[in-house]
């Protein structure tokens, strides 16, 4: 299996550098680029460099994790992408799916969990749980 190469943009520096560490110690991952917010990520952005997947937090300074998902589209640049957030609320399941979003996380989640989305992500192009769907299916009803 080829690594499967990453991209954090987090602007909580000490949750940025413990994800980074945790999964460059996972076999085939590789963190190859880390941010500390959306303007140096965009600031930085070149299509022809793009990690698999881009692991993101929603609410940041200046530029949100919103800010940046609406930038990849309007650019037509293609990558998983992964929300972490510590604002996580199923509510926001349809705006986040409307953006492009391939999963939308709690930062609470267990640690083994997220290396297994991370590699579905990667395999398959998106993770939503059963919980998750139900939600969607309620919000595109209504």
């Amino acid at each position: 299996m080829n690594n499967i190469t990453l991209t954090i943009v987090e602007n909580d520096k000490l949750i940025a550098n413990l994800l980074r560490d945790f999964l460059d110690e996972v076999p085939n991952f590789e963190v190859v680029k880390l941010f500390y917010d959306g303007t140096s990520f965009l600031e930085n952005l070149d299509a022809s460099n793009l990690t698999d997947i881009l692991l993101i937090d929603l609410k940041m300074g200046e530029v949100s994790g919103v800010d940046v998902i609406e930038e990849l589209k309007k650019r037509e640049i293609e990558t998983k992408i992964i929300v972490l957030s510590s604002y996580y609320d199923p509510n926001y399941l349809g705006f986040v799916f409307k953006l492009g979003v391939n999963a939308f996380l709690p930062k609470e989640i267990d640690k083994d969990e997220l290396i297994r989305i991370i590699q579905t992500v990667y395999e398959e192009g998106y993770y939503f749980d059963q919980n998750q769907m139900k939600v969607l299916q309620e919000q595109m009803r209504s």
